[in-house]
């Protein structure tokens, strides 16, 4: 049972996608890297904990390649499998600061990688989205999404408002 709980406890720690830091924190400093590890799944009964640095902010692109290539930023979060969690931080609190700014769309749950299943069991937690051209969030597939914590920064309105 012991050799069993280790087997499981390597198999989660490598499903954490992260990028080493200046003061041995591990984070995501670009969306990119998620978009790349997530093109890469072949498992995705595996739960894929994506940390995005605290205080920085992620340029998503507002244009893109014939082949969708981002031109000008960052590709948007993809959510188009199941068992995908971004968090902003180790806690995923908005206080963490991590701003989307820019960009068409900054989370797309679609099906970009012709998985054809719902996307359940995923969270986004603790992000602030700001000053997208298109929307915040589209979601063009079915599956139990939750947003908790998250901050949409509408300027235009002059308001704020907080999931």
């Amino acid at each position: 049972i012991i050799a069993a709980l280790w087997v499981v406890e390597i198999l989660l720690q490598a499903s954490v996608v992260h990028a080493e830091t200046p003061g041995n924190r591990t984070c995501i400093t670009s969306l990119n890297d998620i978009y790349e590890s997530e093109s890469q799944v072949t498992d995705d009964s595996i739960l894929r904990k994506y940390i995005l640095c605290p205080n920085t902010e992620f340029y998503v692109a507002l244009n893109f390649a014939d082949d969708g290539t981002p031109l000008d930023g960052q590709y948007p979060i993809p959510v188009g499998r199941p068992n995908i969690h971004v968090l902003c931080g180790e806690d995923g609190r908005s206080e963490n600061n991590c701003q989307l700014l820019r960009g068409l769309v900054h989370v797309g749950i679609v099906d970009e990688f012709g998985v054809g299943r719902p996307a359940n069991n995923t969270l986004i937690q603790g992000l602030t989205f700001f000053r997208a051209t298109s929307v915040n969030v589209i979601a063009m597939i079915g599956g139990h999404v939750i947003i908790r914590d998250c901050i949409f920064m509408v300027s235009s309105l002059g308001n704020t408002s907080n999931l």
